[in-house]
């Protein structure tokens, strides 16, 4: 038997996705649909970047970064159900692309850095003190890695591993023609196909069937 390609093989793992997925959420008063036309109105397409990491609350570091997920589309539902405890409320408007095309472009995993003790982590600390040991030519480089570190407490409080999420550092310009597939709820597809052409979308609830039948029709 010949040897296999890594690339078939994590083709067939339906755990990891071949797509990064930017959500919206209501905020500073915009609603998530807002958000989302305001991106794809603007001259180019943007998604403005936000203070991110562990170090978002620095002033002295700029840590502005746009946030994906690479779950699998069959599973987006988990972030636009309603869950407990959970602050940054999705909603279902967002934008998918390719992995590949975005590891390209510079987007990286972030790095979860456990805290689920009560008393911390030495990794924490070592950053910590490494943060403010710095001259100001180290703290601008550090800065370029803050955005990618992200702690990992105890749910409710900090426990977002399960977002497998990735970032790209500043604000995020791309064509309509990166975007896979677009976002919304069901009863708003024709409107958004017909405003934001060439881009289909589809509801984050679906299955996977019915993301397939969808696709396969837009081939037709």
């Amino acid at each position: 038997m010949a040897d296999i390609d890594i690339s078939e093989l994590l083709n067939r793992r339906n755990d990891i996705s071949t797509f990064l997925v930017h959500l919206c959420k209501d905020v500073n008063g915009f609603t998530a649909q807002q958000a989302l036309k305001s991106i794809l109105s603007n001259k180019p397409p943007t998604i403005d970047a936000s203070p991110a990491g562990l170090y978002f609350e620095d002033p002295d570091l700029n840590t502005d970064a746009v946030s994906f997920t690479e779950t699998p589309l069959e599973h987006i539902y988990t972030f636009v159900a309603p869950i407990r405890n959970k602050h940054n409320e999705y909603r279902k408007y967002g934008l998918v692309f390719s992995k590949e095309a975005m590891r390209v472009r510079g987007a990286c995993p972030i790095w979860y850095i456990n805290h689920i003790q009560d008393q911390g982590s030495e990794v924490r600390t070592a950053l910590d003190r490494l943060k403010e040991s710095l001259d100001d030519e180290q703290r601008t480089n550090f800065g370029i890695i803050a955005p990618f570190l992200e702690v990992w407490g105890k749910y409710p409080k900090r426990d977002f591993y399960w977002e497998r999420e990735w970032r790209f550092r500043g604000n995020f310009i791309f064509q309509l023609s990166e975007v896979i597939l677009g976002i919304c709820p069901e009863d708003e597809l024709n409107d958004w196909e017909t405003q934001f052409q060439p881009i289909k979308f589809i509801d984050p609830v679906w299955g996977v069937d019915r993301i397939i039948e969808k696709l396969s029709r837009w081939n037709r």
